[in-house]
C-alpha cells in the first residue's frame, strides 16, 4: 500500500455510483415478459440490463400485492363480502 489512506489511486471512496431507479410500467412490462414466456429470466435481465435477482423481487412484489390489486371494492364499506352468488337464503340460483 503505497497510499497513506489504505485505498489504491485508483479508487476514489468519495465516488458514488448512483442507483437507478425503475417506474412501475417498466417493472411490470418486464415481469410481464417472463411470467407470459416470451424470453427466460436471463434474457430478460441481459436486454434490460437489470439483474436477474432484480426481477425475481419485482415478481414477488406483484404477486404478493395481487390480492390487493384484484380486492372487490364494492362490498369493502364495513360489510363482510357474500361468499357465492345466491338470492336471500344463499343458494346459487335460488331466489325465493
Amino acid at each position: 500500500m503505497g497510499d497513506s489512506e489504505g485505498f489504491s489511486s485508483a479508487v476514489r471512496p468519495e465516488t458514488k455510483v448512483k442507483r437507478r431507479t425503475y417506474d412501475g410500467l417498466f417493472k411490470a412490462r418486464v415481469v410481464r415478459e417472463w411470467i407470459n414466456g416470451r424470453r427466460s429470466l436471463n434474457e430478460l435481465a441481459e436486454r434490460y440490463d437489470v439483474h436477474p435477482n432484480q426481477i425475481k423481487n419485482w415478481k414477488a412484489l406483484l404477486l404478493k400485492g395481487a390480492s390487493q390489486v384484484l380486492e372487490d371494492r364494492r362490498h369493502s364499506r364495513g360489510r363482510q363480502p357474500r361468499r357465492g352468488a345466491g338470492g336471500v337464503n344463499g343458494r346459487c340460483g335460488v331466489w325465493q
